[in-house]
């Protein structure tokens, strides 16, 4: 009898234990070795944000909103909650928490975009889709990561869950719309990239509920009339920062078309071959209009990129590109197995197309490789300057935030200074660090050594300070490529 039972729920939840099966596997391949790498130095300064502006309330000390490309009110204090749990590894799993659930969101997505009337299909669907954004390895790569990408990523797949589902018939069209609106908007806060995909989607919103004229009174009240608000709003408060923003980093990191396509095809061109298997069914059997607008919203964001020439931020915002095709590609490979009437054909392409989904889950976890190593492992070093920094020390970090959130038990985050910016006695620039150098102003200064030196964006600044220690600084530390050195008085 209970063997019965068993079976029965099997067959009735099938789709759901495959789903969490797959979840737990994205989970595995995300939580191994979260401590691959010492903290980025953007990991490093969100953290930094967030603890002084939630346990102290210093929200202006880094003036955060003129350079992070998101409000710092939303991830950084994640972050710093995160971070008291378990360091950066505990930021890091936030991250994996997100990324576990924009698969359950992605799967609900594709069955909603595809539309079978067959729900054993629709479910092979979703667990396709599911499957291609959990195990694509920029998914594993910006999961891993405690930047605002992941929460932000989430955030814009549920808002687009929301604005499917108020497409369905006689359905509660306003909650739909609000809840697609505030994931929206919330994406939109957490990473302002995501500002490329509002024009679009709210003209595909307006062509779908203009259709009818019940949703289309929901869609001005709960989603377009707040929509145009809060853009308005967020302008109208954020308009000096966001020009600073513009003039500071977004001309930063310039480089040419062909590395731009290069960073993009790298991280997206298995997925592009997996789309190009399951467009032909898609065209034929699927609303052609949807292929189109989700293929080519994946596209958005190299489309930004070719035109600003950025390459800073594309390896990560190439998931977004793999977040847009995966339901497609749910969606068509989930066709290709419908072959009614021709069961060992059908059975054929399951066993492949298995086959295939094994092979890129494999391939996908093997490059992750290179994004753990994307920046060198200063923890020697850190944990250096973390024990031997004491309360009030001056210090002066080549790298970067990452010495800022090692010494912040120890040393208030103001007192350690990077190559990125610093005053003293009215001056800026280099002129600022020569002079409090040749002051004694730091009691510690950290410099990257080895061969690398030069290869570094701070290399110019690197070589400066390093010719002007003599007589006010010893060195008392040198390894792993770093060096530190302490005033001589």
């Amino acid at each position: 009898m209970l063997i019965q039972k068993a079976v029965v729920f099997i067959e009735k939840n099938w789709a759901q234990i495959i789903l969490v099966e797959i979840i737990t596997a994205a989970l595995v391949l995300r939580v191994v070795n979260l401590n691959y790498n010492s903290p980025f130095n953007d990991e490093a300064i969100y953290t930094v944000i967030g603890r002084l502006g939630l346990f102290q309330g210093d929200w202006w000390t880094y003036n955060a909103a003129a350079w992070m490309a998101g409000q710092p009110y939303i991830y950084p204090p994640m972050s710093a909650i995160a971070y008291l749990t378990g360091g950066i590894v505990g930021s890091r799993l936030l991250n994996v928490v997100f990324g576990v659930l924009t698969i359950e969101v992605i799967f609900a997505l594709t069955k909603e975009l595809v539309a079978y009337r067959d729900e054993g299909q629709a479910n092979i669907a979703g667990l396709i889709g599911a499957t291609v954004a959990g195990v694509a390895t920029v998914g594993l790569y910006v999961s891993r990561l405690a930047t605002y990408d992941m929460p932000s990523f989430y955030f814009l797949v549920l808002s687009l869950l929301f604005i499917h589902k108020a497409e369905e018939k006689e359905t509660n069209y306003g909650l739909w719309y609000f809840l697609g609106f505030i994931f929206l908007a919330m994406a939109l806060l957490t990473k302002i990239v995501i500002g490329l995909y509002i024009p679009f989607l709210f003209i595909y919103t307006f062509w779908q509920a203009r259709k009818l004229k019940q949703q289309f009174k929901f869609w001005v009240r709960y989603f377009a009339v707040p929509l145009v608000l809060v853009m308005l709003y967020y302008i109208g408060i954020n308009l000096h920062n966001l020009l600073l923003y513009e003039a500071s980093q977004a001309v930063r990191g310039k480089n040419s078309w062909e590395v731009i396509w290069e960073v993009f095809w790298i991280n997206t061109r298995y997925v592009w071959a997996l789309w190009l298997i399951a467009s032909v069914p898609l065209l034929t059997k699927i609303n052609w209009k949807k292929w189109f607008i989700y293929s080519f919203l994946s596209l958005v964001v190299i489309i930004f990129h070719f035109v600003t020439q950025r390459e800073p931020t594309l390896d990560k915002h190439t998931y977004l590109t793999v977040l847009f095709l995966s339901p497609l590609i749910g969606g068509g490979l989930a066709h290709l197995l419908d072959l009614r009437g021709a069961v060992l054909a059908s059975r054929l392409l399951a066993v492949n197309l298995i086959a295939i989904l094994l092979i890129f889950t494999f391939v996908s976890y093997e490059e992750i490789y290179r994004f753990n190593n994307l920046w060198r492992n200063s923890n020697s070093v850190l944990s250096f300057l973390s024990t031997h920094v004491r309360p009030g020390d001056k210090v002066l970090s080549e790298v970067g935030a990452s010495a800022i959130l090692a010494t912040y038990d120890n040393n208030f985050p103001t007192y350690t200074v990077t190559f990125d910016w610093f005053q003293y006695r009215n001056l800026t620039g280099q002129k600022a660090y020569l002079a409090a150098i040749n002051d004694g102003y730091f009691d510690w200064i950290e410099l990257d050594g080895g061969d690398e030196t030069l290869e570094q964006i701070h290399s110019t600044m690197h070589n400066v300070v390093l010719e002007n220690l003599a007589g006010n600084y010893t060195p008392i530390y040198n390894r792993d490529g770093y060096l530190v050195y302490k005033r001589s008085y």
